[in-house]
């Protein structure tokens, strides 16, 4: 027999609302503030700014939660009283708890709405454990600032970052929408107004929603955090990432996660290297290796063709003071699987992985290395077996040969310094 079928045991007589008060000793005042307190609480959580009134009110969540024992013991106190003595259904008390029972009903169903709408939510509602979950996420208000102890491992920003596609559509629009708008200025003649101004507004909505939903991107080393146009700014601490939620909706250039918090990133062009970056930094050993700040500057990431007879093979050099390695173009989950010995959970860039391997120590960035050779099918050239032209700069050619073998690429000007630097530790050879 469920909570809400006993209550409707058959009526005998009615007490009165004093008699009942002292029956109860007190349990029916606390029936009537838990009410009162649970009216509250749903006309909040119904409210369009339901957020900000549980953060303003933090003392609602608290209260519910401290009471709850007592309004428990005071619901049985009054089914027992109610089945030993035959309360109607008119008795004052009744009707309270009634009105209590069918508050809570609305009140767990809507709490789970919210909660599910931040997060995921699974098996049977229990109000206050979801209630105190829902009012932690809400009262977590993110900041796009970093801590002081964050560092920032990479940005993306509304505009700048837009994929070409976008700001081809955003250009076209706003030429459209000029022309409509020079043309409804001219007052071409009466009645021709409103078809101008409706093909205008036409236009400029999709301009004005891409530009909405748009916002910027911050990875640092403990979390993501997403600031869009419109809208609260999100953060994730990266150790809540569930892998299996990531999706990447090429089309849409939109991310899919899900962690502590729920998030889209709209209109990321860069969607698949972020990804990847958020699975490397989620998961040993780059988990937290960000911390300290440091990214090594004697490992050169660059791609490269290896020429062998008439035979070439794409693929990334890797510049070691101790020599160079070679991973031929692959798929980047391969690369990746080496790296942290767990499943790609998404499509992986490559030379991202091996980018990100600069902020692991110098020892660490070799045995990963080590491991990507040989998942590979890549190789490994000691300095000391290998020739470089010591006399071209970087950015124009750097050419490597060992044996038969030759290894070409070439850096951005950039990272030239950091090339010469690396080769200077190599046996000075030229050729």
């Amino acid at each position: 027999m469920t909570e809400r079928t006993r209550w409707a045991a058959a009526p005998t007589r009615t007490p009165s609302l004093e008699e009942t008060r002292l029956q109860l000793e007190g349990r029916a005042e606390v029936l009537e503030a838990a009410l009162a307190r649970e009216a509250a609480l749903e006309r909040a959580l119904r409210s369009a700014r339901w957020k900000a009134r549980l953060r303003a009110n933090p003392e609602w969540v608290e209260e519910q939660t401290r009471r709850e024992p007592e309004v428990v013991e005071a619901l049985e106190r009054v089914r027992r009283r109610a089945e030993l003595e035959g309360w109607s259904q008119d008795t004052p008390i009744q009707r309270v708890v009634h009105a209590l029972l069918a508050r809570r009903e609305r009140l767990k169903s809507l709490v789970r709405r919210r909660l599910a709408s931040l997060t995921s939510v699974s098996g049977a509602p229990v109000l206050d454990a979801e209630l105190a979950r829902l009012a932690g996420l809400v009262r977590r208000e993110a900041s796009f600032q970093l801590d002081p102890r964050e560092v920032l491992v990479h940005e993306t920003l509304p505009l700048r970052d837009w994929p070409p596609v976008h700001a081809f559509l955003a250009i076209s629009y706003g030429g459209v929408a000029y022309v409509l708008f020079a043309l409804l200025m001219t007052r071409p003649g009466p009645g021709k107004e409103f078809p101008l101004l409706a093909a205008l507004l036409l236009f400029l909505l999709p301009l004005v929603a891409l530009v909405l939903r748009s916002g910027e991107v911050r990875l640092t080393s403990k979390r993501l955090i997403w600031r869009p146009k419109f809208g609260e700014t999100v953060a994730i601490p990266l150790d809540s990432l569930r892998f299996d939620s990531f999706r990447w909706s090429k089309l849409l250039k939109t991310v899919h996660l899900e962690g502590e918090r729920r998030v889209r990133l709209r209109h990321q062009g860069d969607g698949a290297r972020l990804l990847t970056l958020l699975a490397l930094h989620g998961s040993p050993p780059l988990a937290g290796a960000a911390r300290a700040g440091v990214l090594a500057a004697d490992v050169v990431v660059y791609p490269v063709v290896l020429r062998e007879g008439g035979l070439a093979r794409e693929g990334h050099a890797i510049l070691r003071p101790g020599g160079v390695f070679f991973v031929p173009k692959v798929d980047g989950a391969r690369v990746f699987e080496a790296v942290t010995g767990r499943e790609a959970p998404t499509a992986m860039d490559a030379a991202c992985v091996l980018e990100q391997l600069r902020w692991l120590p110098a020892a660490e960035v070799d045995e990963c290395l080590a491991r990507v050779v040989a998942a590979t099918g890549g190789s490994w050239w000691s300095a000391w077996e290998s020739r470089h032209e010591a006399d071209v700069p970087a950015w124009k050619r750097i050419q490597i040969n060992k044996a038969s073998q030759v290894l070409t690429g070439k850096v951005d000007w950039s990272t030239q310094s950091r090339v010469e630097h690396i080769l200077r530790a190599w046996p000075r050879v030229s050729g």
